[in-house]
């Protein structure tokens, strides 16, 4: 047994090995386009070989890499592989490319991950006898490696009359970083083009340096206003970085200054940097800034997140501006102080409803802690349990659900509406049985209406809809009027056997509205279910009103659950469709079955006949039968109708339309 595994694993290596060979073989001459799709295989083969592998396909990419018969696509696709398995093996063949005018990039990208130190000592020879347009990238190579060693080489190229070799050297020295670099850096001089590309790499070199340096470096730099803004301001976030306290205060001058660049940087600032003394000095200053800049800086504080500054936000919960202390109540909100809800809570009961909806709409983004439950202890409060409610309807708080069913038994007016409008948010189904028991005793009109929307909400939104009827029906006989009606208006968008046990109920009864809202609320309903009721009303009505209502009810439910149905199920209707209208509904009905067959055509094509509704029959005719067209037993049926609608048809476009089919199907 041993033995035939051993045998089928060498095998396996021999075709694998095999597989290889060719592979690298169409690497070496591929170009781009051609058939053998090279490239792509040899990457995926890379991806599939051991890690012990490797070795030996590294010595084959080598090989073409150095192989004066290798095409340049080929070396390219090589060096590709090379800087995910290359080992300090491959740098001589690699470092040979890098003075190439076309591969000198694939081969630095093999060296800027080697870990050898070869790699480095590669590019540095390099540097010198490249072409120009060669050097900046071999420059940020070296940066990328972070040579110490090519320092005083890279910084030979700072005045270079190449603005990217320039360029190219000050980024360089700025990635690697150090004392020595950052003197090269310092002493170089730049075109005005070129002076913010030094600017910004004195500052990310000053990175590297100890604090007290990169300090004096980012001071410099800010204080000379012949830098660009965006030069500035990076060297104002070195200083922060540096020396908070230095920096602080200048971030607040810019806030106090004109609207601009600079203030807007200096907010972000505010926003992103979490040095600790900069929350102070912006908390400070923040009392005499004007009222916009007070607002935009209360938004970064609550960025921020420090609760350093909640001495002086809170001290803005006075003012006399509704602006002021909505943005200091959501920078509260946002940072975690629960003192700001009761305050917050008081807007949102203002008088002022523009005041009260900003006040809940804060309370959708507050993050603070125990909200929710603060909130809920409210509910019941005559002054503030109004905009409590609204508050965690906005936070979607459905825990709280319980809470305000109760609230809506004990409230006043006001609370009740506000009670019935956060049901229509929070509540689910499970609570359907409590509050139908509410609803039936509701007399003022404007608490019923909410109700009333709270209970449509909540069906609507249940996965369980028939189950809500459940709930809601049981509920029918204690209820009035506009609450039966309603009841009935739910049973049709939920359906199901109790659905129509009550709406048939409703049609027994004395009280003409109420068998008026039962009709509607059969025609309306959600599937067939109510069909058969319909066509018992639409033959055996007491009044004409009711069997005319049944007969377009009967159309508008017929196949709703499965509209293969519909046209069987028209047929039964049909004799007693005795007006225009309904039997346009029929044929509209007929023409937007989307799996039509033969059946469907000549049940529509039946309506030709009929002159109050010729024009439309055949127009739906010619719909249907273009859709069946190409089933083969419908042929015969569908040619003998086009070459009757279009010798018998008055409509110039239905004439048209069914010459075209009817040649279409090879008629003559």
């Amino acid at each position: 047994m041993i033995r035939k595994l051993t045998i089928i694993l060498a095998v396996g290596c021999l075709l694998t090995s095999m597989s290889m060979g060719d592979v690298w073989q169409d690497l070496a001459k591929y170009e781009y386009g051609d058939k053998t799709d090279a490239g792509n295989k040899a990457h995926l083969l890379l991806q599939d070989t051991p890690v012990a592998e490797h070795a030996k396909i590294e010595t084959i990419l080598i090989g073409i890499v150095s192989s004066k018969d290798s095409t340049q696509t080929g070396k390219a696709l090589a060096c590709r592989s090379l800087q995910q398995i290359g080992t300090e093996k491959c740098v001589p063949a690699v470092s040979a490319l890098l003075c190439d005018k076309i591969l000198s990039h694939a081969a630095r990208l093999v060296l800027e991950v080697s870990e050898s130190p070869k790699a480095s000592a590669a590019l540095l020879a390099a540097l010198p006898k490249a072409d120009e347009n060669l050097k900046a990238g071999i420059i940020m190579s070296l940066g990328t490696r972070k040579e110490t060693t090519a320092i005083k080489a890279i910084a030979a190229s700072l005045g270079s009359k190449d603005a990217g070799t320039a360029a190219a050297a000050m980024r360089s020295l700025a990635k690697i970083g150090g004392k020595q670099a950052s003197a090269c850096l310092a002493g170089a001089t730049a075109p005005a083009a070129l002076m913010p590309v030094l600017r910004e790499s004195q500052i990310v070199c000053a990175e590297s340096l100890d604090k007290a340096d990169a300090a004096k470096i980012c001071s410099a730099i800010y204080a000379d206003t012949k830098n660009s803004n965006p030069v500035r301001i990076a060297a104002l976030r070195g200083l922060m970085k540096a020396n908070g306290k230095t920096a602080a205060p200048m971030v607040v001058e810019l806030l106090k200054g004109k609207p601009g660049y600079m203030k807007s940087s200096a907010l972000r600032i505010v926003a992103s940097d979490q040095c600790k003394c900069l929350t102070g000095a912006v908390a400070a200053a923040l009392g005499k800034l004007p009222e916009p800049c007070q607002i935009k800086v209360l938004d970064v504080l609550g960025q921020r997140g420090d609760a350093g500054a909640m001495t002086a936000i809170a001290a803005l919960y006075a003012s006399e501006s509704s602006d002021l202390k909505m943005a200091a109540y959501t920078a509260a909100g946002r940072i975690g102080d629960a003192a700001c809800v009761i305050p917050l809570l008081t807007l949102a009961n203002d008088k002022d409803h523009g005041v009260s909806q900003k006040a809940v709409e804060i309370f959708g983004i507050i993050v603070t802690d125990g909200v929710d439950k603060i909130l809920a202890s409210k509910i019941s409060d005559p002054k503030l349990g109004p905009g409590a409610i609204s508050a965690l309807t906005r936070r979607g708080c459905t825990s709280a659900a319980g809470e305000i069913i109760k609230m809506i038994e004990n409230g006043d007016t006001k609370a009740k509406q506000a009670g019935w409008q956060a049901m229509s948010q929070l509540a689910s189904d499970q609570d359907l049985a409590a509050l139908m028991k509410m609803v039936v005793k509701i007399t003022d009109d404007g608490i019923r209406k909410e109700a009333a929307n709270a209970i449509k909400n909540i069906c609507t939104n249940s996965s369980d809809r028939r189950k809500c009827f459940d709930a809601i029906g049981a509920s029918y006989d204690q209820a009035d009027k506009n609450m039966k009606t309603l009841i009935l208006q739910i049973g049709a968008t939920t359906g199901g056997v109790k659905a129509l046990a009550t709406a048939q109920k409703a049609l027994k009864s004395s009280d003409e509205d109420i068998r008026t809202a039962a009709m509607r609320a059969l025609m309306e309903w959600q599937d067939s279910g109510a069909a058969d009721i319909l066509l018992d009303i639409a033959k055996n009505g007491k009044t004409a009103k009711d069997k005319i209502l049944a007969v377009r009810g009967y159309i508008q439910v017929t196949g709703k659950d499965d509209e293969r149905k519909r046209a069987d199920m028209y047929k039964k209707i049909a004799p007693l469709a005795t007006r225009a209208d309904e039997k346009n509904l029929i044929i509209s009905g007929l023409r937007n079955i989307r799996r039509s067959n033969v059946n469907v055509l000549n049940t529509v094509a039946a309506y030709i006949a009929d002159d109050s509704v010729k024009a439309t029959a055949e127009q739906a005719t010619i719909d249907v039968a273009n859709r069946i067209k190409r089933d083969k037993k419908c042929k015969d049926a569908i040619l003998k109708l086009m070459k009757s609608i279009k010798e018998t048809s008055k409509n110039k476009s239905n004439v048209s339309k069914a010459g075209r089919l009817y040649k279409e199907l090879g008629g003559k």
